[in-house]
């Protein structure tokens, strides 16, 4: 009995050495929200925070401190929750957005922020390439487009059914 105890001694001293003398994985920076968040928020500092995470882990797109400078959340994001490039919007005067409920609504199952799409009617295509910004409750997609555009798909909505094709 008193061998094994220095058997699994030594073992256990082992151990402990290669995991302290193994490299650590690569890793990489993401942001952080630091709160619940509503879409249509800019970014502010005291909004987001920096941490290191394995870069196996990162999600594909992770927003830096870089790519998020003065863009604002498209969909509402929950505190803790690493941030991606799909979901931040730029706040630019000349781009407007629009909800949009579609005649058929199982193409949303289809949508995720970032993507991007095309407003149909009978009478044509009211919009192209419209950036999905965020899918509410599975009857509404929330679309950034140029203000011009954005207004007319608002327009048409009040009296003609509308369709959304997806690129």
């Amino acid at each position: 009995m008193h061998n094994l105890r220095k058997v699994l001694a030594v073992l256990s001293a082992l151990t402990g050495l290669f995991l302290l003398l193994r490299p650590a994985p690569p890793t990489t920076t993401v942001l952080l929200t630091t709160r619940d968040l509503p879409p249509g928020v800019p970014l502010a500092k005291e909004d987001v925070r920096t941490t290191e995470i394995p870069a196996t882990l990162a999600p594909p797109g992770a927003a830096t401190p870089t790519s998020a400078e003065g863009r604002t959340l498209g969909s509402p994001a929950g505190a803790g929750e690493i941030l991606t490039d799909a979901r931040l919007t730029t706040a630019d005067p000349d781009t407007a957005t629009v909800a949009v409920k579609p005649t058929d609504p199982a193409v949303l199952t289809l949508l995720k922020p970032g993507g991007r799409v095309d407003v149909v009617t009978e009478t044509g295509v009211l919009a192209e390439n419209a950036t999905v910004i965020a899918v509410h409750d599975n009857t509404v997609v929330v679309l950034s487009t140029d203000a011009t555009t954005a207004a007319r798909v608002a327009t048409e909505s009040l009296t003609h059914p509308l369709a959304v094709t997806v690129h």
